[in-house]
């Protein structure tokens, strides 16, 4: 017994250090927003495990948070750190510390507890590792990058005092396919929008249509050509308020992994939103020209 006792005050230290860390393929600032923000990805992360350990976040801090693991009617507390390693990848390390005293008793029933939390731990930091891996878990938009399949187009511009509606838009997209009819043309693609917040004065509101050829100004019909350059595309399927979270997104993107914006972003109008009044059915493919 006393060889016991001495092994055990010798062996298992008065305060046991856990460390649990992993890199993964995601940005830094990106994964720490996600945390941040989304709470209940947030809360599935500290969800309580089979051994009943449960986990808070008690603070917001640099790089990461304070944490708390509750196990048998007892708190210990830690951290959870996400440090950027490079532009694409981010070391994540979770830390506690359990005091266990002098007594060898306490040291034993502090070693058991110790491990239950590192197992907690290490459920943490995978969950991390699994999810935030996902570019698209992260961003909320699958990444492709392509250039445009249009040439030419045609545009107009206007300013609205109220968030543009369907009819508002439409109504210029109806007067650039009339226009397009009178000069022969053809129209290649859907109709094109960006709608950019100004001040006071409301919005100001483009619309465009892709065509097969160059066509002559026409009042506040002028004519463009696409920038063959590279794009950021993806699709959003939802309203207005889905298609700003993508752009702010993606804004997120460029600033993250230090892209740079080439021109401002448009949405190519894939459904018809004059015949589809539901919101929630709206595909609409984005735009973001980036170099």
């Amino acid at each position: 017994m006393l060889l016991f006792l001495s092994a055990t005050w010798f062996f298992i230290p008065s305060t046991l250090e856990i460390s649990v860390s992993a890199k993964i393929a995601c940005n830094g600032q990106g994964a720490l927003r996600k945390l941040t923000n989304d709470s209940i990805f947030r809360r599935r992360l500290l969800e309580t495990d089979s051994n009943n350990v449960s986990s808070d976040i008690s603070k917001f801090i640099t790089h990461g948070f304070e944490i708390v693991m509750q196990y048998k009617n007892k708190s210990y507390p830690g951290h959870l750190l996400l440090i950027p390693a490079s532009t694409d990848s981010t070391v994540i390390t979770c830390e506690l510390t359990v005091r266990a005293g002098n007594n060898p008793f306490q040291k034993i029933a502090g070693y058991q507890d110790a491990l239950a939390l590192k197992k907690q731990a290490e459920k943490m930091v995978s969950g991390l590792q699994n999810n935030l891996s996902a570019f698209e878990n992260v961003y909320g938009f699958s990444l492709n990058e392509a250039s445009t399949p249009d040439s030419f187009f045609i545009t107009t511009r206007t300013r609205s005092s109220f968030y543009p509606t369907t009819p508002f838009v439409y109504a210029q997209i109806h007067k650039l396919e009339k226009f397009c009819e009178q000069q022969g043309g053809i129209i290649t693609n859907p109709p094109m929008l960006n709608i950019s917040g100004t001040d006071s004065l409301g919005y100001i509101v483009k619309t465009a249509l892709p065509v097969n050829k160059t066509m002559p100004p026409n009042g506040d019909i002028t004519p463009g050509k696409m920038v063959r350059g590279r794009y950021i595309i993806t699709d959003v399927t939802g309203g207005p308020q889905k298609i700003q979270t993508t752009m702010r997104n993606i804004l997120y993107y460029f600033q993250d992994y230090a892209r740079v914006a080439m021109a401002i972003p448009f949405e190519y109008l894939v459904t018809d939103r004059e015949k589809q009044p539901d919101t929630s059915k709206w595909v609409t493919r984005i735009y973001s020209p980036v170099f």
